[in-house]
C-alpha cells in the first residue's frame, strides 16, 4: 500500500467506500504509486544539493562547478637509484622491490663503473614509497650493469585526495573566502598542489610585499624540496613577483617546508604481546596523535601522548614516561610540525 494513495483516501469523506476491491480505493492506490515514486525521484534531486551526501564524481562535478575546486591526482614518488657497473641506462628502463614494487628510470645516463639515475614509481599513489635498500632488482637485463639499489627512501608518491578532503577544502573556500590577495588565497593555492597536506602563511615574512608559506604534506610531515618546489611554481615562480603564478603581481612569495620538532619517547612498558609488534603499534599510535594536531595550533599534549601509549594493542601499562625527556606538554613553534623521534623503551 502506498503512503500517497492511504493519504489521498484519509482526505476523501467517509461516506464513501474506501476499501480494497472497491473502485477509490484501487483509483487513489495507482495514483499514490506513481506519487511515491515521484516523491524518492525529488528526495533524490534535493541530496544533490547537499555536499555531504555527495561521493566520488558526483562529489567532483559539484565544488568543481561551485567553487572551481578539483580533487588533487595521485602522484608517482620519486628516488634515486645508485647503479654499479659500465652501460646506459635509458629513460624507461625497470627496476623493482623484491615484492614487485617497479620504477621506471626517468632519464638516460651513461654509467662508468659507478653512478646514478632518477627513478619514479610505475603506479601512482603511496604504494611507490619504499623504504631504502630495496630497489635491488631488474626485471629486464641491462647490458653492463651489475646491481642497483637506492641508498634513501623513494618519496612524494601520494594517493588521489578522499572525498572526505576534498569536501574539507570545499567548506574552508566557503567559510575562508579569499580576495586573491589575503592569507585566505595563499592557504587555498597551497592546498591545490597535489601532495600539500596543509600550510601556515606568514604575510611581511621577507619584508614588505612578501608572503611566506610554510607547507607540510599530506602525511603531515615536513614537505620534501620538490615538493616545496611545486608549490613555489604554482603560486609565484622563482619569488619573482610577476604574476606568472597564482599570486597577483607584486606580491613575492617565498615557500618553505615546515621543520621537523622531534619527539622522543623514553619510558617502561608492561606488555602482553611480541616486543616487536607492540613497539611498532605504539609508534603508529603516537604518529597518528602528531598528524591529527599538525597545524592546529594546539601543543602536543604529555596526557594525550600517553594515552596513545597506553591504549595501543597489548600494552597493560606504561611507567615513566617522558617526552624530551620531561613531562610536560611540549610546544610546537610556528613553522614546525611535530614527528616522532626516537622510541626507547624498556619492557615488562
Amino acid at each position: 500500500m502506498s503512503t500517497r494513495g492511504e493519504n489521498i483516501r484519509n482526505n476523501i469523506s467517509a461516506d464513501y467506500e474506501k476499501t480494497p476491491g472497491y473502485l477509490l480505493w484501487d483509483i487513489s492506490e495507482a495514483v499514490g504509486q506513481v506519487m511515491d515514486i515521484q516523491d524518492a525521484e525529488l528526495a533524490g534531486i534535493r541530496s544533490i544539493f547537499d555536499v555531504d551526501n555527495l561521493e566520488g564524481d558526483m562529489l567532483e562535478r559539484a565544488v568543481r562547478q561551485r567553487r572551481g575546486l578539483e580533487r588533487k591526482a595521485a602522484t608517482y614518488a620519486v628516488g634515486i637509484l645508485e647503479i654499479i657497473g659500465s652501460g646506459n641506462i635509458n629513460q624507461g628502463d625497470l627496476f623493482e622491490t623484491e615484492n614487485g614494487v617497479q620504477f621506471r628510470a626517468t632519464e638516460t645516463a651513461e654509467i662508468m663503473e659507478a653512478g646514478s639515475v632518477a627513478i619514479e614509481a610505475i603506479e601512482p599513489g603511496n604504494v611507490g614509497v619504499v623504504g631504502a635498500n630495496t630497489i635491488t632488482q631488474m626485471p629486464v637485463t641491462l647490458a653492463g650493469i651489475v646491481s642497483c639499489n637506492n641508498p634513501e627512501p623513494t618519496h612524494d608518491g601520494y594517493d588521489a585526495e578522499s572525498d572526505d578532503s576534498l569536501r574539507q577544502r570545499y567548506y574552508a573556500k566557503l567559510r575562508t573566502p579569499d580576495s586573491g590577495a589575503n592569507k585566505y588565497a595563499y592557504r587555498n593555492w597551497a592546498l591545490e598542489v597535489p601532495g600539500v597536506g596543509d600550510a601556515q602563511i606568514h604575510p611581511l615574512g621577507h619584508g614588505d610585499n612578501t608572503v611566506d608559506v610554510v607547507i607540510i604534506n599530506t602525511d603531515k610531515l615536513p614537505a620534501s624540496p620538490d615538493l616545496v618546489a611545486d608549490v613555489q611554481e604554482y603560486i609565484d615562480p622563482g619569488s619573482s613577483g610577476r604574476g606568472e603564478g597564482a599570486a597577483m603581481m607584486g606580491a613575492h612569495c617565498y615557500v618553505s617546508s615546515a621543520t621537523g620538532l622531534e619527539i622522543n619517547l623514553t619510558g617502561k612498558l608492561i606488555i602482553n604481546a611480541q616486543q616487536a609488534d607492540v613497539e611498532a603499534a605504539v609508534k603508529q599510535s603516537v604518529k597518528s596523535y602528531l598528524a591529527s594536531i599538525a597545524y592546529s595550533g594546539y601543543n602536543i599534549s604529555y596526557a594525550q601522548i600517553n594515552n596513545a601509549v597506553l591504549e595501543t594493542a597489548g600494552v597493560l601499562d606504561v611507567e615513566n614516561l617522558k617526552i624530551n625527556s620531561g613531562i610536560s606538554n611540549v610546544e610546537v613553534p610556528d613553522r614546525s610540525v611535530g614527528i616522532l623521534g626516537t622510541v626507547v623503551f624498556s619492557y615488562a
